[in-house]
């Protein structure tokens, strides 16, 4: 089953690529995270069979322009902490996901509190209305050390039997959303004030698509193999095409 859900998703990012020349359409962005810990993104990705370009912007690289973003149809988006890039760089973000036929995955312990507290109008306020991860509060509690998956939850049902383990430190001590007004994938569990919240989210309103965890993928989670099947579960999701690119030749 694992090898055919990774040959799934092969298949689908393929079928990505056909709306441009590009070899690849993956666009993996990190900012404040440690070159060792962007290796858990890099190996998650290896096992999910996608290919992918990076922005490493603890390294000294800017935020992507509009015009560097536009070519990819799925952003990973993952930050150490509280966000630095501002409403100028979220609204490129806003901008990007609504071409159409975008997805984007974000993960970080503040990233919802830090969209959602933003200026109403401005470009953090704007992408947390895109999002479809209702913010409830932060810091869900560095007592609980698992996260449980939804039942048959296309991105968090992996782990419904058995629950992913997380750190339990201040890596896994992140935003909880409101799991009643979301589609829910994970839900946190016992020993915080974010218990039975939902620690991840997904959303598809037609036109894009995302998925946000609100703990930090490479050090929240405890175990590389957790993060390979999170990953492998989130690209799957992101694989269908709106009907506007379907049907398009591979180059």
């Amino acid at each position: 089953m694992k090898a055919l859900r990774v040959l799934a998703v092969a298949l689908g990012v393929l079928m990505l690529c056909a709306t441009t020349s590009m070899a690849q359409n993956v666009l993996l962005m990190t900012d404040d995270v440690a070159a060792a810990d962007v290796d858990s993104y890099r190996t998650a990705l290896t096992a999910a069979g996608v290919a992918w370009s990076e922005r490493i912007m603890t390294a000294g690289a800017p935020f992507p322009t509009a015009g560097e973003l536009a070519p990819y149809m799925v952003l990973i988006w993952a930050d150490e902490g509280t966000l630095a890039p501002g409403d100028a760089q979220c609204q490129i973000v806003a901008d990007w996901l609504q071409l159409g036929g975008r997805r984007l995955f974000a993960t970080s312990v503040d990233f919802v509190w830090d969209l959602q507290n933003g200026t109403a109008g401005a470009g953090e306020h704007n992408l947390y209305l895109l999002l479809g991860a209702p913010y409830v509060g932060d810091y869900a509690g560095i007592g609980i050390t698992s996260l449980t998956g939804v039942a048959s939850d296309p991105v968090g049902g992996s782990w419904s039997v058995t629950p992913m383990t997380i750190a339990g430190t201040a890596d896994s001590n992140g935003d909880y959303l409101d799991e009643a007004a979301c589609a829910e994938g994970l839900l946190y569990g016992a020993g915080g004030t974010g218990s039975n919240r939902a620690a991840l989210c997904h959303y598809d309103p037609g036109t894009y698509r995302t998925v946000v965890l609100g703990i930090n993928f490479h050090n929240g989670i405890s175990n590389q193999a957790d993060r390979n099947q999170l990953m492998t579960n989130v690209m799957a999701f992101f694989v269908p095409l709106p009907v506007e690119l379907q049907g398009l030749s591979i180059e």
